[in-house]
């Protein structure tokens, strides 16, 4: 059984990737070519000299024997989008640490709609704190428009939500989450980016604590607590984190504090250091 560690990410293109499937599955261009699909063709589009049109992409992949989402369920995510790559890369740095200028990652004179949102998620990656990203109301109301029109959630609109949390007002943040969580496509999302979307709730179960909205919190966390399984170790101690800060901030219980410190000091053995003295600055304020 092949799985995505056994698919080469190196400057991977859809014709080099199918070159790599083809092959671990034993198949010759003879195997696979039909009367509407040439082995020269496969052979070009393999070498990057040629494209697929999206009938003979489906032929080729049929030729394998395999269906179109078994076949782009092996490929590795960070290959679909740069933006995807960029956007989940600058994410888990902003975690990780208190990001400076961050200027120099920006798009220059950006064009398309996904450009312009990286824009605002580069300049949201540099701030200091939470509503401190000079962050205008007309970039506001894009991010949310982006995602009030969403029909069906791809793991693209997933990472772009989670790095906007700061940018939505609670409720609408609350929504959105809600919007994921009863999604249709929620199993499939789960099956084949579940890291993704438990990454994204347990920061929206973060923001709405920040936020003191407490209630909503505890249904997120009652949602991650279905998710969640064994393996989910770095989640669960987020969610356990934040779930003593809120208990924290509404009791001011010195018992949930102790906890709380000992928590911090297992985010920064995680290499968490910017959560832990976010969690910090807000001990300190309450």
């Amino acid at each position: 059984m092949m799985n995505k560690q056994d698919v080469s990410h190196e400057s991977l293109t859809l014709g080099r990737y199918y070159k790599q499937i083809r092959e671990r599955r034993g198949y010759t261009y003879a195997d696979i070519a039909s009367d509407y699909l040439h082995t020269s063709q496969i052979s070009r589009f393999e070498k990057g000299v040629n494209m697929f049109s999206a009938t003979c992409l489906l032929l080729a992949i049929q030729g394998l024997d395999m269906t179109p989402a078994e076949f782009f369920a092996l490929m590795p995510q960070d290959q679909f989008s740069r933006h995807y790559r960029i956007i989940k890369e600058m994410s888990h740095y902003a975690m990780v640490s208190n990001p400076s200028d961050m200027e120099y990652l920006k798009i220059q004179d950006p064009k398309k709609q996904i450009d312009k949102i990286y824009n605002i998620i580069v300049k949201l990656a540099g701030a200091k704190e939470i509503g401190n990203s000079a962050i205008t109301s007309q970039e506001r109301h894009y991010i949310y428009h982006y995602l009030s029109s969403i029909q069906r959630w791809t793991v693209l609109d997933i990472q772009i939500f989670s790095s906007c949390l700061s940018v939505l007002e609670l409720k609408e943040a609350f929504l959105f989450g809600l919007d994921i969580l009863k999604c249709d496509d929620l199993s499939n999302l789960l099956g084949l980016h579940a890291s993704e979307v438990k990454k994204a709730l347990i920061h929206l179960h973060m923001h709405l604590v920040y936020g003191e909205y407490y209630s909503r919190a505890d249904h997120i966390k009652a949602e991650l607590d279905a998710l969640l399984v064994a393996s989910d170790m770095e989640e669960k101690i987020m969610l356990h984190v934040f779930d003593c800060l809120a208990q924290y901030k509404q009791n001011k219980d010195r018992n949930n504090l102790g906890e709380l410190e000992n928590c911090m000091q297992v985010l920064h053995a995680c290499d968490l250091s910017g959560i832990a003295k976010r969690i910090s600055d807000v001990i300190i304020k309450t």
